[in-house]
């Protein structure tokens, strides 16, 4: 009976051992959940951020468009699982009221003999928001024989006006002496569109800006959670109405939900050093601090002409994408940290 009682007690412990180390050890995986836990600097992370934004699913992210949609549940979602909170009312999307110019028609000729009707998306495409037509590098050729002119007719429609989104994250400043005071960065999420079938970028919407803010604000809530570093609050912004127009740029900038004593910066992340908007002339009582991805049109080559953006998924430009993403991320980083 007492060797019954024994073998009674440790069948008991060895029981007991299971059920908790099967409570200890998760069966989730934790990368589902979130996208790193690391303070390091995630490259990997950065690149599927640039494919993701640069995919033809999105078809060029232009605002007001099923693609930004999706853009924009990406980034909430990568917010949210980088546990950066969302800023307003428990929701990281922020409306509001813009005027959207649509592209009516397009036709461009070559006229002569045989006269050539080109294809909007392959042989040529709009400059949105304007009547200048872009030629591909095969239609510029073929103008170049003498015996074809150049026809063009461009209609814009008329402006309405839609509901657009920004999506805002915000991390917590853990000095309660100057939590209070905030800092904004934000980034240009939108892009220029698709037209036809084909979308295009020009570098200047490439996402580089956007990867670097993801990969930011991922590092900072993870060294804030560890080691409490940074004093202020900050802001993060992922911003539409920034490439054709300032109506997504002058709402997020006039319309800030905190003091305006109290924002001690706004942070920029440029991908362009010719930017369609001055900031400083939407708040100048603001400091704007810029990180400029290129220091020129000109020194952003494959950035600069217009390609397909399928081109864009080549090794060659990711890698040039990945690491202009990264040193963005680093500029805006030792930015937060001065503070």
């Amino acid at each position: 009976g007492c060797v019954m009682r024994i073998i009674f007690r440790c069948l008991i412990l060895i029981w007991a051992l299971i059920l908790v180390g099967g409570c200890a050890v998760p069966t989730v995986d934790q990368g589902e959940l979130r996208p790193s836990s690391s303070a390091e600097w995630n490259t990997d992370l950065i690149r599927s951020h640039l494919e993701f934004l640069n995919s033809e699913t999105q078809e060029g992210r232009a605002r007001g468009t099923r693609g930004f949609l999706r853009t924009a549940d990406y980034i909430a979602d990568q917010l949210k699982a980088s546990q950066v909170q969302p800023f307003l009312r428990g929701q990281y999307k922020q409306q509001y009221a813009a005027s959207v110019t649509h592209l009516a028609r397009a036709e461009v000729l070559f006229l002569g003999s045989d006269t050539l009707n080109l294809v909007q998306g392959e042989d040529f495409f709009v400059f949105p928001g304007t009547d200048d037509v872009q030629l591909s590098p095969a239609s510029q050729e073929l103008l170049k024989d003498e015996k074809y002119a150049l026809s063009r007719f461009v209609e814009q429609e008329e402006r309405i006006t839609t509901s657009s989104i920004h999506v805002v994250g915000y991390i917590p400043g853990r000095d309660p002496r100057s939590r209070d005071s905030l800092i904004v960065v934000f980034a240009q999420a939108d892009g220029i569109g698709a037209q036809g079938a084909v979308s295009f970028t020009g570098g200047r919407d490439a996402g580089t800006g956007t990867a670097a803010l993801l990969e930011v604000s991922r590092r900072l809530s993870t060294i804030q959670d560890q080691w409490s570093l940074l004093g202020p609050s900050v802001m993060v912004s992922f911003l539409s109405g920034s490439r054709l127009d300032c109506t997504g740029l002058e709402s997020a900038m006039k319309n800030f939900p905190w003091q305006r004593e109290y924002i001690l910066n706004v942070i920029v992340l440029d991908e362009s050093s010719h930017p369609t908007c001055r900031w400083e002339d939407l708040s100048p009582e603001i400091q704007i601090v810029r990180a400029t991805s290129t220091e020129s049109n000109e020194e952003a080559a494959p950035f600069s002409p217009y390609f397909l953006r399928s081109e864009l998924l080549s090794d060659d430009n990711m890698l040039q994408l990945e690491a202009e993403s990264l040193r963005l991320a680093k500029l805006v980083m030792a930015s937060l940290m001065e503070k």
